[in-house]
């Protein structure tokens, strides 16, 4: 719903003096003749001062009130069942007046009390229910009865509806009664082509067509008994093609539909029967024959099938147990050959892995538990050395950021490796951070600003600093112990102008720096260049 806007003060009470002591309502020029209060009986000035005042603002106010409902009224602050309203009114102009009174529906819905709603919808409800009739009835006659029925059940609740405001003046239909023979016709139109697919013994399509029968209307005369017997007769036809799992299917939905229909139950599980068979059949000679050809693994699995399907199947347990149990010493074997290989050719780490695998088929074969181990140890201290001395050969370079890494590298393969996180330590604390290298910059800039970044002889100063990146790093100045950096600055700062007192001026800049470490462990900025850069 539209609110009002803020109250602006009315002329009264916009005048100097107004609410200051002063009486504006008894100005008469101004005043209207019915609000002006003889002495008699205004009581004392101030009380009555006071109270034309009160009743000023309360008049005012009802003024407003009026003035944005009128506002309200004329331009809309369209309320959602106005904006319905409207859309009926647009479908109206097209001569779709069923849905047009939908909408006006729709609004009613939205406000029960909606009177422009309700008027229209009782001007349209007629034309309305009878457009939507002659477009259901046009499905009914051309006996597209699936077409009409939605027609009609949208129907049946428009009469609804429309009658609940006592807006339809015309005889209606029976609509549900409708509904019910569209439902029997479409029910009635698939039966009959249930019934030629039947006859044509094209049962795949006979019980399609059946069961779209069921769904208008269940049950729908001999339906139910018709897909159990096409089911029935489709599981004959497999048995003849010796597809008896198929068959076994048919039997099982003919029994499903139609409970204790015929012998379907005992036929379906005899030829599940036979088909599971079949298959333990075919999955034990498919592992007698791997078995032979040494692929143990395989062979074990095909065994394992053969159960699945026949619990008992010949000796098919044994064999899956015996040939996993030589798939498995042929593969700890193997990793346990690969393993000995890496340790000669000093691949500690893959060998291991190696052992790792061995022991994970057997356990404990041969003693490549205590082997994996082992070598996992010696490979750890392989790696730790090598990043260590890495680490070494970096710090001697001055490069401490890498130097830290592999002194970090080191610890993480070895927990405690020497001297390696105390060296990291030292690494970390050789170079300022972003951080850091931000606060030295800033502490820089607050004293003195170069004339060329803010185009002034007298430079600035206080900046305050919104960006600070550090584009490149230089080498590190052993002998003078300090960092050379390339930074962009940005931020802004006051001039120091005497004819510009308090102006401030904004820059973006890159300039080259030197960062030193202080007495007391603090890093210091300073630009090369300085003022006149």
């Amino acid at each position: 719903m539209c609110q009002p806007g803020p109250w602006t003060p009315t002329g009264a009470e916009k005048r100097p003096g107004a609410g200051q002591g002063r009486e504006p309502l008894n100005d008469k020029r101004k005043t209207p003749s019915w609000l002006v209060f003889n002495d008699v009986h205004r009581g004392s000035q101030k009380k009555g001062g006071e109270f034309m005042r009160s009743l000023w603002s309360f008049v005012s106010a009802v003024n407003f009130v009026v003035i944005c409902l009128v506002i309200i009224s004329v331009s809309g602050c369209a309320t959602p069942a106005a904006k319905a309203v409207k859309r009926g009114d647009e479908l109206l102009t097209t001569k779709n007046y069923y849905g047009a009174s939908e909408e006006y529906l729709t609004a009613l819905r939205l406000e029960s009390d909606n009177k422009d709603a309700k008027l229209k919808l009782c001007q349209t409800a007629n034309q309305a229910y009878n457009q939507k009739l002659e477009k259901a009835a046009n499905f009914e006659r051309s006996s597209d009865f699936e077409s009409a029925l939605p027609q009609y059940t949208d129907l049946a609740k428009f009469i609804d509806k429309s009658n609940s405001y006592s807006c339809l003046s015309v005889t209606t239909i029976d609509a549900k009664q409708k509904i019910a023979e569209m439902k029997s016709g479409a029910s009635e139109k698939y039966y009959k082509d249930a019934e030629n697919y039947y006859n044509g013994s094209d049962y795949s399509n006979a019980i399609n067509s059946y069961q779209e029968a069921l769904k208008h209307n269940d049950p729908y005369k001999d339906c139910k008994n018709k897909i159990a017997e096409s089911n029935y007769r489709l599981a004959q036809a497999q048995v003849k093609s010796n597809n008896y799992r198929e068959a076994a299917d048919y039997f099982t939905k003919a029994n499903n539909i139609v409970e204790g229909f015929k012998d379907a139950s005992n036929l379906a599980a005899k030829y599940k029967g036979i088909a599971d068979e079949k298959a333990a059949q075919s999955h034990y000679g498919k592992g007698i024959t791997l078995a032979k050809s040494e692929n143990y693994r395989d062979a074990s699995e095909q065994f394992e099938k053969a159960t699945s399907f026949v619990a008992t199947f010949k000796d098919s347990q044994a064999l899956a147990i015996k040939y996993k149990a030589k798939a498995d010493e042929k593969d700890a074997l193997s990793h346990f050959e690969q393993g000995t290989s890496l340790v000669k050719a000093g691949n500690f780490r893959e060998a291991a892995e190696q052992f790792e695998k061995s022991n994970s088929f057997v356990s404990n074969f041969k003693d490549s538990q205590s082997l994996s181990s082992k070598y996992k140890s010696l490979a750890d201290e392989k790696d730790a050395q090598s990043h260590y001395e890495s680490g070494q050969a970096y710090l001697a370079k001055n490069n401490f950021a890498e130097a830290e890494k592999e002194f970090l590298a080191a610890d993480g393969f070895i927990k405690g490796y020497k001297d390696a996180v105390a060296l990291a330590e030292k690494a970390r604390n050789a170079m300022p951070n972003d951080n850091q290298v931000a606060s030295a910059v800033q502490r820089a800039l607050q004293k003195e600003i170069p004339v060329s970044w803010v185009g002034n002889l007298g430079g600035g100063r206080n900046a305050q600093l919104s960006a600070v990146e550090v584009q490149r790093i230089g080498i590190y100045n052993d002998r003078e112990r300090y960092w050379p950096m390339r930074i962009r600055v940005a931020g802004k700062c006051l001039l120091n102008d005497p004819f510009n007192q308090g102006k401030v001026v904004s820059f973006d800049k890159v300039a080259d720096f030197v960062l030193v470490r202080g007495d007391y462990g603090d890093w210091e900025a300073s630009m090369r260049g300085g003022m006149f850069q």
